[in-house]
């Protein structure tokens, strides 16, 4: 390598650098600036703009802001109170981030479930969380359901899209309740005396060594998480973020989410992956950016070509495991102008970017 080649790597890794720093710099642990209000501070910048399009509805920032506050005043309702604990399982959707949000806004910690999960490696979550209040959907309710019997705990489940004769006594429609909430947003003296130290989150290991560890998740961490993509991806308004991600791990539930709502940019929600229908669907939606996981990417490099695999508007790819192996010929044979990867784990305390796009690299020490 030359050099003014690196010249032009040390300054790109040192931009890259910088802009990251300006957006986790304001993080402070005893500040009782917290996630939701990073979350608040973009609906009041962009109220109008659309903050997620997923394969129901879209909605605006103060949509997602008024839906997440009735999440917040339900909660409340229910008697719950700071250091409590709901558990959200719950597939990809608007009303997943609506509700830990807004749980968020009245000092509730959300335990985020692995939606894959079934019988007691299900319920050794739940009981881990502490959580005796869970919120779920019509795809999910059945999987805790069957866990119950192995959690040795009084458990309420509350869901989404539940139909009249399948409700009891330990078992509602969450749809009705949330919906009659108040839009406001709660006063902040709801959580006055939480800081950055507190929970937001927990988010569970994959359980390959085990059955899953749930990692806390204080909001200093969360918005590390988010502040910081938002950041390092150049994310502007004008942007559009394609997440087929899990919501319940951090790069899809964190570094996804927060590269795209907390610039004023679409988060464009999905289910799931689908490799056959990703670049259709990429291109439909407008996507300027992408959040991966190295698996997927592997997957659609070896999937026969597709008439719109270059016909998209994707200008960067980011998130991390895109092995050497697959990275030049994803990024040469879908046109991918730029892929920013990095390394970190749930529960691990250290991370690195690659900012100079360099092939297999997963971060740099500057000589």
């Amino acid at each position: 390598m030359g050099l003014m080649a690196n010249i032009r790597r040390d300054m790109k890794f040192a931009a890259g650098l910088r802009r990251l720093l300006k957006r986790i710099k304001p993080i402070q642990l005893d500040s009782p600036d917290l996630v939701c209000d990073d979350f608040e501070e973009a609906v009041d910048k962009f109220p109008d703009n659309i903050a997620i399009v997923d394969e129901h509805r879209s909605l605006t920032y103060r949509d997602l802001d008024a839906m997440a506050n009735r999440y917040a005043h339900w909660a409340k309702s229910r008697g719950l109170r700071s250091s409590d604990v709901i558990a959200l399982v719950m597939m990809n959707r608007a009303e997943y981030l609506a509700a830990w949000i807004g749980f968020s806004k009245v000092g509730i910690a959300t335990a985020l479930i692995n939606t894959n999960l079934t019988g007691q490696a299900l319920a050794h979550c739940l009981s881990i969380s502490g959580a005796f209040q869970i919120v779920a959907d019509e795809e999910t309710w059945k999987s805790v359901e069957a866990a119950r019997n192995y959690v040795d705990r009084n458990l309420m489940l509350w869901v989404l899209g539940l139909k009249s004769e399948d409700e009891s006594d330990t078992r509602r429609g969450l749809d009705n309740p949330v919906r009659s909430g108040s839009s406001v947003r709660p006063a902040r003296a709801v959580r006055e005396r939480l800081t950055n130290r507190d929970t937001a989150l927990y988010i569970y290991t994959s359980g390959t060594t085990g059955l899953p560890k749930a990692a806390r998740i204080p909001h200093s961490r969360a918005r590390t998480y988010m502040r910081a993509f938002a950041g390092a991806t150049r994310s502007t308004p004008q942007d559009a973020v394609y997440n087929c991600l899990p919501l319940y791990h951090s790069t899809g539930g964190l570094v996804g989410v927060g590269a795209a709502l907390l610039n004023g940019g679409r988060l464009i929600l999905r289910k799931r992956f689908s490799a056959s229908a990703f670049w259709p669907d990429v291109k439909a939606s407008g996507a300027t950016l992408f959040v991966y996981i190295g698996e997927l990417c592997r997957y659609l490099v070896n999937c026969p070509e597709h008439a719109d695999e270059k016909a998209h508007g994707l200008k960067l790819a980011f998130g991390n495991g895109l092995r050497p192996d697959v990275w030049s010929e994803f990024q040469t044979r879908f046109a991918i102008p730029e892929i920013l990867e990095f390394y970190g784990s749930t529960e691990g305390n250290v991370s690195l970017f690659n900012f100079d796009g360099k092939p297999g690299a997963i971060g740099r020490v500057p000589a």
